[in-house]
């Protein structure tokens, strides 16, 4: 809640060595669909009772890595509908904070601007956000750091990457 309510604050984690299972524990339960490129976390997923489906239906989608296949499953991801855009999907993104580009912030919850500097997102993915996702239509992102903090990025966020 504190993630997306102050997004580009780096929230602490509890400590546990699956975060990604961890944020899947909070997020999902028997009504929720999720989608996972990793069989080791899908498995752990499956505990929640949520159904495992394919990206394009999938309400949540974790990815511990963002490779090339991850960037093929986010281009399916659904970002909602004018209708109902609440069923735009919620983003869960393996990353490290800390180093690499620095993104840059702006929207509700942030005073001014913030800035963040997360390595191991591919700048595809902030321009496939800014394409598809013109609001209210979009993805919530959650960037979770092996170290165990979490990033929210509701929809409402808007992103501009600067290299370094």
């Amino acid at each position: 809640m504190w993630a997306m309510s102050y997004p580009g604050r780096a929230q602490k984690l509890p400590d546990d060595p699956n975060r990604m299972a961890l944020i899947g524990d909070s997020l999902l339960d028997l009504e929720t669909t999720f989608f996972t490129p990793d069989k080791t976390l899908a498995d752990l997923l499956k505990r929640t009772a949520a159904r495992l489906v394919p990206a394009q239906r999938a309400a949540y989608q974790f990815f511990p890595v963002v490779d090339s296949d991850a960037l093929t499953a986010l281009e399916l991801a659904p970002v909602g509908t004018p209708q109902y855009p609440d069923e735009g999907a919620t983003l869960v993104l393996g990353c490290t904070f800390g180093s690499g580009p620095q993104l840059t912030l702006r929207g509700p919850g942030i005073r001014g601007l913030q800035t963040i500097h997360v390595t191991g997102i591919p700048d595809a993915v902030w321009q496939l956000r800014a394409k598809t996702g013109i609001y209210p239509l979009g993805w919530d992102i959650f960037l979770v750091d092996p170290v165990g903090q979490l990033i929210g990025l509701p929809r409402t966020t808007r992103v501009r990457e600067f290299e370094v």
